[in-house]
């Protein structure tokens, strides 16, 4: 459902929007996904190798940020790409192959696209003078294998303040409740609780990071789903 912090969610809650996300992909696309991307909390667990690597059928783990020290060091030594060991008691059965990004998140140079980026167009039209696409991809290969990968992401610039900011949103998006009664189809629903919770693990959400109107509608929908549950505990023990 989102992309989840690592550090302020409780690992429950992390399975949770997982599922939920993978769930409606297999729905609406009958696809199961096979790669982790995580490519912007800031700061990676164990707990993301373990459960949320290998475990639910991933082969392969990317992520964007750490330290800006370890960067410049496994890129000295071209060791971002790695077997990330989540767990040294579970030994193999927890190991998935992980790779850091090089430039953050950020597209490898002449690969931008954006509005006011002047990165060659891929001109796919054969009988077009200018048709590149064997070019481009030769250049494309070409700068992953040269580049090729927060904590701190700069020089004294630590994100460790997340850990205790907006308290109150991070207490109201810990789940509270052992599976919700099923999601029922005919009688009252807490899907909006299920789904509010699972977005609230957002990396810049439980994590604080966000703005203050973006928070507000966080906990609305928190708010919200919360009530449903009430009002479907309340329908089913009068029954």
């Amino acid at each position: 459902m989102c992309m989840h912090d690592e550090a302020a969610p409780h690992y429950i809650d992390m399975i949770d929007q997982t599922t939920l996300g993978h769930r409606f992909i297999k729905e609406e696309f009958n696809v199961t996904p096979r790669i982790g991307w995580q490519i912007d909390p800031f700061g990676h667990s164990a707990v993301q190798a373990y459960l949320l690597g290998a475990e639910v059928g991933f082969d392969s783990l990317f992520f964007g940020r750490i330290d800006y020290q370890d960067k410049a060091k496994r890129k000295n030594e071209k060791s971002l790409e790695v077997i990330w060991q989540g767990s040294k008691s579970l030994g193999s059965s927890a190991q998935i192959f992980a790779c850091a990004f090089p430039r953050n998140y950020e597209p490898p140079s002449g690969f931008d696209f954006e509005v006011d980026d002047y990165s060659p167009i891929v001109q796919d039209d054969i009988n077009l003078f200018d048709y590149n696409v064997q070019k481009r991809v030769d250049d494309f290969v070409a700068c992953y294998f040269i580049t090729v990968i927060r904590y701190a992401d700069r020089v004294n610039a630590y994100w460790t303040g997340y850990f205790t900011s907006r308290p109150a949103l991070k207490g109201y998006a810990t789940r509270q409740l052992e599976f919700f009664n099923g999601r029922s189809k005919t009688g009252p629903t807490t899907d909006s609780l299920a789904d509010a919770l699972a977005i609230a693990q957002h990396h810049d959400g439980v994590s604080g990071t966000e703005k203050q109107h973006v928070a507000d509608d966080y906990a609305k929908r928190l708010s919200i789903g919360y009530k449903e549950v009430k009002t479907c505990s309340e329908c089913l023990y009068s029954k």
